[in-house]
């Protein structure tokens, strides 16, 4: 039986999904276009009965019949000797994270307070999918326009509930972010604050829009993930009530 963390490292799997997938030995080939590494790596969230020498040949072979890098997803639940394996075998340790959770009986909202009262704030929940908010998200990520397909087909295959949000003030776009409420846990994604509007809680009035619509549909956790190196991201969820789980790391080879 796994683990409740077990259950949300794999829902996170379904929440942002890559466009194909192969099994080997209970390892996930994920790929999705080279759009994230959390969608174009290999998840060993599942235990295997092969030689792991053997099947890090088969996914470098995988990987690179498509020419795409090869990429490891490591966190925990993995085999204990692959991390200490892939790092003899010259993969690179990169973008080490951390999975925060929260019971939503204990989220606090909070609400922004630096902005002048005079601006006129906006926040737009869409439950589908959205080419603008799409747009939104790509324009203040820095993510090229071309991957707008990559990241419609991704939306499409999410198993859950989506739930678009958008802040906007003048018609100026200040912050994005996506929810994914399904089985009872909620989800967030793609947090993001325009640069010049950081710091006037508009990302935490955000992240209230989309609780709030996730305890309405059933939702009773919700969980984030982020990266170890942004301690401003961290301060904020941690002011809301999450706390941290466990880590994830990726391992990627150094050619």
């Amino acid at each position: 039986m796994i683990s409740q963390l077990e259950h949300i490292e794999a829902l996170s799997l379904n929440h942002w999904p890559a466009l194909q997938t192969k099994e080997i030995d209970g390892w996930k080939l994920r790929t999705a276009n080279g759009f994230t590494k959390r969608a174009n790596c290999v998840s060993t969230l599942l235990g295997s009965n092969e030689n792991i020498i053997e099947k890090i040949a088969r996914c470098e072979q995988y990987y690179d019949a498509i020419e795409q890098p090869t990429i490891f997803k490591l966190t925990p639940f993995s085999e204990p000797s692959l991390d200490g394996l892939l790092d003899q075998l010259n993969y690179i340790k990169q973008d080490v994270s951390l999975v925060m959770t929260m019971p939503l009986e204990k989220f606090h909202p909070v609400t922004m307070s630096s902005l002048q009262q005079t601006d006129e704030v906006k926040f737009t929940l869409l439950h589908h999918i959205s080419i603008k908010w799409i747009e939104q998200y790509c324009k203040l990520s820095g993510t090229s326009e071309q991957l707008i397909p990559t990241i419609i087909d991704m939306m499409v295959a999410i198993q859950g509930e989506i739930v678009c949000c958008s802040c906007s003030s003048n018609n100026e776009v200040l912050a994005v972010g996506l929810a994914v409420i399904d089985n009872q846990y909620i989800s967030l994604y793609n947090i993001i604050t325009a640069e010049q509007h950081r710091n006037k809680g508009i990302a935490r009035a955000l992240i209230t829009e989309l609780l709030n619509v996730g305890m309405q549909n059933g939702a009773h956790t919700s969980y984030i993930q982020v990266l170890s190196e942004n301690p401003s991201a961290r301060h904020l969820y941690e002011k809301l009530g999450y706390r941290e789980q466990y880590p994830y790391w990726y391992r990627v080879k150094n050619d």
